[in-house]
């Protein structure tokens, strides 16, 4: 498998960061997606050029949403729907700080614990000397 050339590798990433996929963008230059992948794997700086890329693909397909959701009518409101859904699931994943779903996971309250009638049961038996702890050393009360 020939590499792509330098004028490939410049399309591949403006379509890649227009919001084409990988393997479409890879095809329309002419090449297999399987050579870019490779080359990301030999080339550190142009594997930091298809990161920023993807990034960018995230933003644009993003801003697609917003085209979809001014275009749609009452004959095309289910898949129009769908597109976006689609489009924000792919983001989120691939993007997820910046489009994931933001969890709030702040806590307010108390927690109560209570030991129920058969561990009370056990202890008082243990610290009357004549329970089983039901096979389990028990050591220093604990």
């Amino acid at each position: 498998m020939a590499e792509p050339t330098e004028e490939q590798k410049i399309k591949f990433l403006e379509l890649l960061s227009s919001g084409e996929g990988f393997c479409s963008s890879a095809e329309q230059v002419g090449c297999f997606d399987k050579d870019f992948y490779r080359l990301c794997l030999k080339d550190q700086q142009f594997d930091a050029e298809v990161t920023r890329a993807r990034e960018k693909q995230q933003d644009a397909l993003i801003d697609r949403t917003e085209v979809l959701a001014r275009n749609c009518d009452e004959s095309n409101v289910n898949s129009t729907k769908l597109k976006i859904w689609a489009a924000q699931w792919v983001a989120g994943k691939r993007a997820a700080r910046k489009y994931g779903e933001k969890l709030d996971l702040k806590t307010e309250g108390t927690v109560k614990h209570e030991i129920g009638d058969s561990v009370t049961a056990l202890l008082e038996r243990i610290r009357a000397g004549n329970g089983n702890t039901g096979g389990k050393a028990i050591a220093d009360g604990k």
